[in-house]
């Protein structure tokens, strides 16, 4: 009897290791497919080399809280092993939100073009991301640039990548020449990081230029004679001194948003900020107002001790903004909390 106890002992145990032997496989196998373990966290400086000039960084977590605000949670779709697991709205967007999503370009006159890469910092799901996620649609919407393809490539966990480029006019090198040179001074300039969306372009070698013509292009317009109409024709030589810009935009509550504006370079940049004031006045504040109820203040000023224009902004109105914009999405949902309710 004792020895056929230790025969039905070993027995049970093997199967133990076989049940646990094949889980780990399925789940090892599911993982591959799936992304279902929490990748590392990867910044886009792993991309970015000595040729990116502009970087343009969002951090989507920090609107989690919007979202779990205003998005009717049993509307939201949600993966499949997401709702296998039982999670709720809630705990899956801190499962699935990505950590760091960023714009890299720069230009590259050789090739005559300005090369763009998409990077997202996935947290779980980027192999389903790269497989499945076909952004035909998306992509096809967004004018001037040519993407080299509909979904992302994963080189790795915790990685997405999707490239796409601009092309150069033929002209643009001759006359970024006149005023700069192709050769590098100091080291790529890099975001101090911690905003919800964070941008710099570096201008140290005429990138503003390279870029605004392109963009021009693109859209059908003639660039050359662009420059010549104002406020151009008057912010074109004051442009030649921008050594960097940089911007950043965090959310204040439900109710708001605060951004600054920096633009660096000698006292002659200081212009700039009279000519800034009048186009965010006419073509941000107002349309934003009359269209969307929404309140902008804020005015930049030059800074003799920074060396730079820098404008404060706060835009206030994005509650009322927001629920409306749902409503209209969800009509029959439940109403997001009232800012101050």
């Amino acid at each position: 009897m004792k020895k056929i106890l230790l025969v039905l002992v070993g027995v049970i145990a093997v199967l133990l290791l076989v049940a646990g032997a094949a889980l780990a496989v399925m789940y090892q196998r599911a993982n591959q497919r799936f992304g279902l373990s929490e990748a590392e966290p990867v910044s886009h400086e792993t991309v970015a080399d000595m040729s990116t000039r502009l970087r343009v960084v969002a951090r989507p977590e920090q609107v989690t809280p919007l979202l779990q605000a205003y998005i009717p949670k049993d509307r939201m779709p949600t993966l499949p092993f997401v709702s296998a697991l039982g999670l709720d709205f809630s705990k899956a967007l801190e499962m699935l939100m990505p950590r760091e999503v960023a714009l890299l370009s720069g230009s590259d006159f050789g090739q005559g073009q300005l090369r763009l890469t998409l990077f997202v910092n996935e947290r779980r799901g980027g192999p389903a991301i790269a497989e499945n996620l076909d952004l035909s649609d998306l992509l096809g919407r967004i004018p001037v640039v040519a993407w080299t393809a509909t979904r992302f490539r994963m080189p790795r966990r915790g990685v997405l990548l999707l490239d796409g480029q601009i092309p150069i006019p033929e002209e643009v090198e001759s006359v970024v020449l006149e005023s700069w040179s192709h050769r590098m001074e100091g080291a790529p300039l890099s975001l101090s990081g911690g905003h919800l969306l964070e941008a710099v372009l570096d201008n140290r070698n005429g990138e503003l230029m390279t870029l605004g013509a392109s963009i021009a292009q693109g859209l059908g317009v003639d660039w050359r004679q662009a420059m010549k109409q104002p406020p151009l024709s008057m912010a074109g030589p004051v442009v030649e001194k921008v050594r960097e810009i940089r911007l950043h935009v965090d959310p204040e509550g439900l109710d708001a948003l605060t951004g600054e504006l920096r633009i660096s370079g000698p006292p002659e940049v200081g212009g700039l900020s009279f000519l800034i004031n009048i186009a965010v006045a006419e073509y941000v504040a107002k349309p934003l107002k009359e269209e969307h109820g929404m309140d902008l203040s804020g005015e930049c000023v030059w800074d003799q001790a920074q060396e730079a224009v820098i404008g404060r902004y706060r835009l206030a109105g994005l509650d009322t903004y927001l629920r409306r914009q749902i409503n209209a999405m969800f009509p029959d949902a439940p109403k997001p909390p009232q800012v101050g309710g």
